[in-house]
This record gives C-alpha cells, sequence and structure tokens, in this order.
C-alpha cells in the first residue's frame, strides 16, 4: 500500500476543502490512513485503525525531525514500525547504512500503549512549555 504523488496531491486538496460530504470524506480518510500506514509494518486493530496509524505517523515524525537515542534528526533516515512472531519494534534506519531498534516489545497492545503514551507525553510537554513562556 504505497502512498504515491498523486494520492498526496488528492489529499492536500481534500484537506484544503472547509467541508466534506459522503464519497470526499471517505476519500479524505481512506488516504490519510495510507499516508499514516506508510511505515507501520504490522496490521492495526480494525476498529481503532485510524487512531492507531495516525499514532504511529505522529511518533514517525517526531523522531525523525526531532530525533531519538543520541540520533540526531540528520542521522535517521526512515523509521519504521513492525510486529510479528517474534514480537514488536520500532526500528531507526541510519543515514549510515545501519539499523537500530529504538523500542521492542512483546506485544502488539504494549507497542500501540507506548507509542500512544509516547505521544501523550509530547502534547503534554509542549504545553508546560507553552505555560513557561508566557
Amino acid at each position: 500500500m504505497e502512498f504515491t504523488v498523486k494520492d498526496e496531491n488528492k489529499l492536500n486538496e481534500l484537506l484544503s476543502k472547509s467541508a466534506l460530504t459522503g464519497k470526499g470524506l471517505k476519500l479524505r480518510n481512506e488516504l490519510e490512513y495510507k499516508r499514516n500506514k506508510q511505515n507501520v509494518l504490522m496490521q492495526l486493530p480494525r476498529d481503532d485503525k485510524y487512531y492507531y496509524a495516525w499514532q504511529c505517523y505522529e511518533l514517525i515524525n517526531y523522531i525523525k525531525e526531532k530525533g531519538v537515542n543520541n540520533y540526531i534528526s540528520d542521522e535517521i533516515k526512515d523509521v519504521t514500525i513492525s510486529y510479528g512472531v517474534y514480537g514488536g519494534k520500532i526500528s531507526l534506519h541510519l543515514a549510515s547504512s545501519g539499523v537500530s531498534d529504538y523500542k521492542t516489545f512483546n506485544e502488539k497492545r504494549e507497542l500501540l500503549g507506548f507509542i500512544v503514551g509516547f505521544n501523550e507525553a509530547i502534547i503534554q510537554s509542549n504545553n508546560v512549555w507553552n505555560l513557561i513562556k508566557k
């Protein structure tokens, strides 16, 4: 499920519209899901797939923008989130052609819980900084 330039252009067009109904809203949701799931190499819970895909997208973008685990953003080429027979992991694909596992997990629920908690912690810390700056 590759997110193409054509998909991106269509999504941007739909996001720029103030009100969507029916097919337009469904298409926007599916294109956002496709974009958000690009580097997520596992099946997401069916009932919450849009929510978890967005959470994964937020985590991946944060790591690529800010860096993590002693890696600055310039050293991280890509980030993938996967879950398989041996558990789950968040992997950093480095510009030096190496791969480093940021975190590993035994259960999918544990992996998804970490991602949601990480994103929530970022939101809360940003809120605190905004209060301090005032």
